[in-house]
């Protein structure tokens, strides 16, 4: 039964395509075009095929009981999506992290939902907030933060025919958005990948920004005697990298001692 209305869909999607290059002036009949239809209708089925897919049922047993409670990061996940405004493609890459909370989900898996959400019709706002809270859900995390770069070809090859211009959207759930995160929050994005802007709104919201007057400081003051030498150590390295780039920072003298 399932077939046969699956059959029938497609034969219909074909009778849709056929039209359409009627009314764009085509002959559908001539030999370039003849099975045009047929590939439309199953490119189409194979790009949006993240609706059919339960990313719950995926995720059912990856998961699994583990102490580690450090950052984990999978970066440069490849993203193939369609805009739904105009069904042109998007792509780029996808940059996640995790704080763990008992939990960690088998690596393989966190591609798998970026695969499953960017096989629909989106945008690349709501395809960045579904991961996260995606993973947010299954992982009941201390935090979660997902980061996506895009080129949009109804950017790029229509409209205003802008072919450089990148979107990059960030989602920050739990512990990357609670003040006191900001060192975490930076550090994340700069083992994501670092040549990523580091977004402004979720460091105002969780208290990395300062303003003084007309400046802006980053501030990545860390909790005083509960992180080890080592720990400091690789935080000031991120600070003195922060200021190479041209970033005020702004620190507890105390952080300094190692400096």
């Amino acid at each position: 039964m399932a077939k046969k209305k699956a059959a029938k869909d497609e034969g219909r999607f074909e009778e849709v395509v056929r039209e359409m290059l009627g009314l764009l002036g085509e002959d559908p009949r001539r030999e370039g075009l003849a099975r045009t239809p047929e590939r439309v209708a199953r490119s189409l089925q194979d790009l949006t095929q993240g609706y059919k897919q339960d990313v719950k049922a995926i995720l059912k047993n990856a998961v699994f009981k583990e102490p580690y409670d450090e950052m984990v990061i999978v970066k440069d996940i490849e993203i193939f999506s369609l805009c739904e405004h105009h069904l042109l493609p998007f792509y780029g890459k996808a940059h996640i992290a995790y704080i763990p909370n008992g939990k960690i989900i088998g690596l393989s898996k966190i591609p798998r939902v970026v695969e499953i959400f960017s096989r629909r019709l989106q945008v690349q706002e709501r395809l960045t907030t579904q991961i996260a809270e995606c993973l947010m859900e299954a992982l009941k995390p201390k935090g979660v933060a997902v980061v996506s770069e895009a080129l949009h070809l109804c950017m790029s090859m229509r409209g205003v025919k802008k072919a450089d211009a990148y979107t990059i959207t960030s989602a920050m759930l739990g512990a990357f958005r609670e003040v006191g995160a900001a060192a975490g929050l930076v550090s994340a994005f700069l083992r994501m990948h670092p040549l990523l802007p580091l977004p402004e709104a979720p460091l105002r919201a969780c208290g990395a920004l300062v303003e003084h007057g007309e400046t802006v400081y980053l501030d990545l003051s860390l909790p005083q005697g509960e992180l080890d030498r080592q720990t400091r150590a690789n935080h000031l390295a991120d600070v003195r990298r922060l200021e190479r780039e041209g970033f005020r920072t702004q620190l507890d003298p105390w952080e300094r001692m190692d400096d």
